[in-house]
């Protein structure tokens, strides 16, 4: 809202006398607006602002809010004005600023021929009732709107405040309080309602101190404003920075999708790379069965003297062949086991085990090597009753296993052992030798297949380092595990742990 009124004689003198509505000369309307902070600062200024036009016989027209509206008056009466006089006579007209504008506003916004039919009336009727030429009024229906987030309303208002003025004499005071400006997204807003203002006035922290206090406030406010400026310059190359570091992040976590994409294409090619090399292990494993057969099956022929008399050379010969057939076939057998775990062809069938059993069954089975190669045994008889629950026939793999890497891994002289533990849930097979024993860094890794203790070209243990691998695996397959602990020059413990049997529990 604006002021706007032409020159009288008392309103330039009234106007010298009051700094803050200062009115200049001109035919043209004014449009003033007052910032204030305080309720009472405000009555002031708007009861010595009416009560300079009552003065001139000017009337005056206040659309405020009901507690301003009660403000003012107090304030007229403290200046000599009698109030309800002046109601009676039409020189003091009052609107609730409310209720007016809900007589205009249509979706938010004001409708300008509503605000016309509304305002203009209401200034007329005060006008020509007292023969005036102007009409003085107070009105703080866009500050209601701006309090209410309505700033694009207030503005709206404000111009068509400036348009009725052109075709009706008035002066026009409005007010804000600028306790509602404190955002720095008001900055705009602040800006485009001086702009429909001819005439601002400061709040009250400004004018009520005298020339030399105004100077050093516009020399603190410009000091301010430069330091705004400068942080606002610094935020604008910190929020850079942050985007370009954003950017950057972005670029990372792009390329760390495609390592990961890179990665998983990778895993999948090994897995299939896996499992034809698993397929072709378990076929070229069968293939070569094939003919060791055969072999196996003429030799024996011939050993009968089938083919003909066999000398005791000949017979000799023939034994290497068949002991040479028998050791080549096993190392394919474990190259076919090992192919058939790989590819997940292993059935179990978990039965109750008598565990002394079938460690004495074992026993049996490798006793032939260790006497061979001179080699001390011991076994621990456990309880009769002790079960355990597995595949019987891959415990007894595991089982061979590990007594075969004992004797092949024990120099002559030396001791394997055979002991068994029972526990609340699961029973512990330990087969202890006095061998070489079990280089560190190769401790992690003699359960990876094809992995040699003696890796060099001119080793003298035989096998393709696949049966503790294969025995690892079946531990799993039954619920178990197979672990090791050892000693260079030493020997070595491996423990088999299952669970216990029911008949156990």
């Amino acid at each position: 809202m604006g002021l706007s009124t032409t020159r009288h004689a008392h309103g330039a003198q009234d106007g010298a006398s009051h700094a803050r509505l200062a009115i200049v000369d001109g035919a043209i309307p004014r449009h003033a607006v007052q910032f204030y902070e305080s309720d009472e600062f405000l009555a002031r200024t708007v009861s010595e602002y009416l009560a300079g036009g009552f003065k001139g016989g000017e009337p005056a027209v206040v659309i405020a809010t009901p507690e301003h509206l009660t403000g003012i008056s107090l304030n007229l009466a403290a200046r000599g004005v009698n109030v309800e006089s002046a109601r009676r006579r039409g020189l003091l007209t009052e609107l609730d600023a409310r209720m007016t504008l809900s007589a205009f506003m249509v979706d938010g916004r004001p409708d300008e021929e509503r605000f016309v039919n509304t305002i203009a009336p209401v200034l007329e009727s005060a006008r020509r009732r007292h023969g005036a030429s102007d009409v003085r009024a107070f009105g703080e229906m866009v500050n209601l709107l701006w309090t209410d987030g309505n700033g694009d309303g207030a503005l709206a208002l404000e111009s068509l405040w400036n348009r009725l003025s052109v075709t009706h004499r008035f002066a026009l005071l409005c007010a804000y309080a600028i306790r509602h400006f404190d955002d720095a997204t008001h900055s705009q807003g602040f800006a485009a309602i001086c702009a429909e203002h001819s005439h601002v006035v400061p709040s009250e922290s400004y004018l009520e101190r005298d020339e030399a206090e105004r100077l050093r406030e516009i020399t603190l406010l410009q000091q301010r404003a430069h330091a705004l400026e400068s942080e606002m310059r610094r935020r604008e190359t910190l929020e850079a920075e942050l985007r370009a570091a954003l950017a950057d992040r972005e670029h990372l976590l792009a390329a760390e999708r495609a390592a990961r994409a890179e990665a998983e294409a990778a895993r999948r090619l090994a897995e299939q790379a896996n499992r034809a090399k698993s397929e072709f292990l378990a076929i070229m494993s069968h293939e070569l069965r094939t003919p060791l057969n055969a072999i196996a099956g003429y030799a024996e022929l011939m050993e009968l003297g089938v083919q003909g008399p066999v000398s005791t050379e000949q017979r000799e010969a023939l034994d290497r062949i068949q002991r040479s057939q028998r050791h080549l076939l096993g190392l394919i057998n474990q190259v076919l086991n090992y192919a058939r775990l790989e590819t997940g062809n292993v059935r179990y069938t978990l039965t109750d085990v008598s565990l002394d059993a079938m460690l004495r069954a074992a026993d049996a089975l490798v006793y032939p090597q260790i006497q061979a190669k001179g080699l001390r045994y011991s076994y621990s008889a456990c309880d009769a009753s002790v079960t355990v629950r597995a595949d019987s026939e891959k415990l007894q793999q595991i089982v061979l296993n590990l007594l075969g890497n004992a004797v092949k891994f024990t120099d002559h002289g030396g001791e394997v052992a055979v002991s068994a533990e029972s526990g609340n849930e699961t029973v512990s097979i330990r087969v202890r030798d006095t061998g070489i024993g079990i280089p560190p860094e190769k401790m992690a890794l003699i359960f990876d297949p094809f992995v040699q203790v003696d890796s060099c070209y001119t080793r003298t243990r035989d096998g393709v380092g696949l049966g503790l691998a294969i025995s690892r695996d079946l531990a799993h397959g039954m619920q178990g595990d197979l672990t090791v602990q050892s000693v260079v020059g030493q020997g070595s413990t491996f423990t088999l742990t299952l669970p216990a049997g029911s008949r156990h529990r």
